[in-house]
């Protein structure tokens, strides 16, 4: 029969995993900062947008897919991702009888905020569209092959940076998106772009964005 000495030491073992199992949850659960992550070439972020705003994945009328921005050794860096119009954005219902792909919507702008290890935000970022870039529902818009440079504040591979993108009849639409080191294999493909003069040679696109999610 157990001793009151053993079980005194059983509960005392049991109470310290208790409160080892807890501090782990709180580890899990209770902290959230933009800290150096491991992205892979798939895991940019997905938006949705309609009537004006955000909506929740699979319901917009525009189509955000695998988000990103791919920063170089050399200081540059560029956006990554799909965009491409909804079949049930009242656009394309109203056009397509004429038209063989009426234009959805169009990108206007982009812009930023590079974010800190400890989530708080640092310098502004500048995101440089060639030109504003048109949005139908055949031929989605591959984001590494418009040259699409982003300058301003530094970043940081695994750390977070924050993009608002502006659509001309959709709205806009405010998130983190992971920015994804240039060196790695997923994108060796890709050629870095001149900080300096803002402009790159096309390249062959992450084939994770080729096809893109609902």
């Amino acid at each position: 029969m157990p001793t009151l000495k053993f079980r005194a030491k059983r509960a005392a073992v049991v109470i310290v995993a208790a409160a080892s199992l807890v501090g782990l949850a709180g580890c899990q659960m209770g902290f959230k900062h933009a800290t150096l992550t491991q992205y892979t070439q798939a895991e940019g972020i997905n938006l949705d947008l309609a009537n004006g705003g955000p909506v929740a994945q699979g319901t917009g009328y525009v189509k955000v897919r695998n988000l990103m921005i791919i920063a170089f050794p050399d200081g540059s860096a560029r956006l990554s991702g799909v965009i491409y119009g909804s079949p049930s954005s009242s656009a394309y219902q109203v056009g397509k009888a004429s038209t063989p792909d009426p234009k959805v919507d169009t990108l206007q702008s982009a812009n930023g905020k590079a974010l800190k290890p400890n989530g708080d935000q640092g310098g502004a970022l500048t995101v440089s569209l060639p030109q504003p870039l048109p949005i139908v529902v055949k031929e989605p818009v591959q984001l590494q092959d418009q040259n699409i440079t982003v300058t301003g504040a530094k970043l940081t591979p695994g750390v977070d940076a924050e993009l608002t993108l502006t659509f001309a009849k959709n709205g806009r639409v405010t998130s983190r998106v992971p920015v994804v080191d240039g060196t790695k294999p997923d994108f060796a493909t890709m050629t870095p772009v001149s900080a300096a003069s803002g402009s790159a040679s096309a390249s062959a696109s992450p084939s994770a964005s080729a096809t893109p999610a609902r």
